[in-house]
C-alpha cells in the first residue's frame, strides 16, 4: 500500500512536533536527574559526616560552632568541593530543650550546603544526640 501525500506530510508533522517537544524537555530532564543526584551525594556525604562526629569522645564535643562551612573535599577539583559542612553543637536538657550548661547531653547539628544549577543554593540539616555513659 502506497501512501498519499497527504499522509507523508501528516506523519512527517506528527514526527516533527515529537521532536521539537523532545529537543525543550531533553534539557530539563537532564537538569532534574543532577539535582536528584546531587540530593544523593549530599545525603552520603552527610551520613558519613555525622558518622564520623559519633567517634569523637563526649568531653571533646564543646558546645557551639565546631566546624564552619567546612569543604567536604580539600580538593578543589574533587566532585565532592562544592558541598560544606557546619557543625554546631549544643548541651540538651532533659526535655530536649538547649541547656547552659552541661547535663550529659548534647545535639550534634550537621548542615551541608552546596549549589545546585536547577534550584540554586540548597542546605540540608541532620541532627544526632549524643550522651555520657
Amino acid at each position: 500500500p502506497a501512501f498519499t501525500l497527504v499522509e507523508t506530510l501528516v506523519a512527517l508533522g506528527v514526527f516533527a512536533a515529537f521532536t521539537s517537544l523532545m529537543i525543550v524537555i531533553f534539557p530539563t530532564a537532564i537538569k532534574i536527574i543532577s539535582s536528584g543526584n546531587q540530593l544523593t551525594v549530599a545525603a552520603n556525604l552527610m551520613e558519613a559526616k555525622i558518622e564520623s562526629l559519633r567517634t569523637i569522645p563526649y568531653n571533646d564535643l564543646t558546645a557551639g560552632i565546631y566546624e564552619n562551612n567546612i569543604h567536604a573535599d580539600l580538593n578543589p577539583n574533587s566532585p565532592y568541593y562544592k558541598f560544606t559542612h557546619t557543625v554546631t553543637i549544643d548541651r540538651l536538657d532533659d526535655n530536649l530543650n538547649v541547656a547552659g550548661s552541661e547535663t550529659g547531653m548534647k545535639r550534634i547539628t550537621l548542615t551541608t550546603t552546596w549549589f545546585d544549577p536547577l534550584r540554586g543554593n540548597q542546605s540540608k540539616t541532620l541532627y544526632t544526640i549524643v550522651i555520657t555513659y
